[in-house]
């Protein structure tokens, strides 16, 4: 009986250990795989953004935009506000109150500008398709010198910004801050990103290094925040400045394709044919521990994710917006000991609670990207690695 007993405990100690060492090494090749494939999505569309900057299409675009916005926008000013104020208080705000931003009403968010709630006017307010497509307008009742151009453009830079994914492209001037052209024509389009409404979110960030650059191949992306013009969802941005003969004329920003990296992250899904089994995911985690890609419990079985955070602590506020989006990413924090060492620049792997408070084996390690500072998780339950 003692000879069954102790033997008994070594099989079960080497067979544990076997399995626990199996686990991490399948968790540290799927963080790899994830890495690699994260950073040579971001190296595609720095390259993507700095060829855009440089085509001759959107050179002559940008040279034609600026002409058109400060002049022919001006000789046709709407004198009555009233559809638009009604577009900002009443579809606008229940947009964001849909998804629930931290957003008491549009008063802040109101256009100063004449040529701003000119422009806004023509191509948000009196835009007849709805809200996420206003997109589709390729010219607008306003007969004038803009109404030209963004007639002749605006098919090609949409059918860009389309074909490399991106959520959305402006064009900016370099002197006056003014986006003078975007995709989507959400809120921010005519605004200034130097004095404008939406001059304390990320966006001008980017605008104010590419401007000051004199390198044709500079480009620079900010961290995900929340962006009131996309109702408050998460949202990061490349730029890169464009040049016409040597003559800095504008910026061209891109806004990152969330959707894209999640695919990434998430393996389309298909999480147990990279290994990870019924449990496993990976997931980004940024300097603030919030997460900058969707965890997989909120994708395969919301329901139940969102009790495992109500009973992590996750407080109801974050729980509703998260539900109203449908996204946890800026919401969810991942203070975990692995994120807290990823972040401070340390790779290994380790168990430890995750952010449902369930026991997990995880595989983490900081992401070699510039311009942002950000960590990847590679984990399974305990509880299914040593089934």
């Amino acid at each position: 009986i003692s000879t069954a007993v102790v033997v008994g405990s070594l099989a079960y100690w080497i067979s544990s250990e076997a399995l626990e060492k199996a686990s991490f090494n399948q968790l540290v090749s799927v963080r790899e795989l994830k890495a690699d494939q994260v950073d040579s999505f971001f190296h595609t569309i720095r390259d993507q953004v700095v060829a855009l900057s440089a085509n001759r299409m959107v050179v002559d675009a940008m040279s034609s935009f600026h002409d058109a916005f400060d002049s022919g926008t001006m000789s046709d000013q709407i004198e009555d506000t009233a559809l638009l104020r009604a577009f900002y208080g009443e579809k606008f705000m229940a947009r964001a109150r849909d998804a629930q931003a931290p957003l008491d009403n549009a008063v802040d968010l109101w256009p100063a500008d004449p040529r701003s709630q000119q422009m806004q006017h023509h191509y948000l307010a009196a835009n007849p398709f709805p809200i996420g497509e206003k997109y589709q307008l390729d010219r607008s009742s306003d007969e004038n010198r803009y109404t030209d151009v963004h007639a002749n453009y605006h098919p090609f830079l949409r059918d860009f910004s389309k074909r490399f994914g991106f959520y959305d492209l402006f064009l900016v001037d370099a002197k006056s801050g003014y986006i003078v052209y975007s995709v989507e024509k959400e809120i921010d389009f005519a605004t200034s990103l130097v004095d404008g409404p939406h001059r304390d979110s990320n966006i001008p960030e980017v605008f104010r290094e590419a401007r000051l650059s004199n390198n044709a191949n500079f480009v620079r992306m900010v961290d995900f925040a929340s962006y009131m013009p996309s109702y408050g969802a998460q949202a990061s941005f490349l730029a890169s400045p464009i040049f016409d003969e040597n003559q800095i004329t504008g910026v061209l920003i891109v806004q990152v394709p969330l959707d894209r990296l999640n695919h990434i992250m998430t393996s389309g899904e298909a999480w147990s044919e990279v290994g990870l089994g019924e449990t496993g995911e990976t997931y980004i985690v940024g300097p603030d521990f919030k997460v900058r890609t969707q965890p997989r419990f909120l994708v395969s079985d919301p329901e139940t994710f969102f009790d495992d955070i109500a009973a992590a602590g996750i407080e109801p506020t974050t729980r509703d917006r998260m539900k109203s989006l449908g996204s946890a990413v800026g919401l969810l924090t991942v203070d975990t000991p692995g994120a807290r060492m990823a972040l401070d620049g340390q790779a290994g792997t380790q168990i430890f609670d995750d952010y449902r408070g369930e026991a997990v084996l995880s595989a983490y390690r900081k992401l070699a990207l510039p311009d942002v500072d950000w960590a990847i998780m590679s984990e399974m339950d305990k509880a299914e690695a040593f089934a």
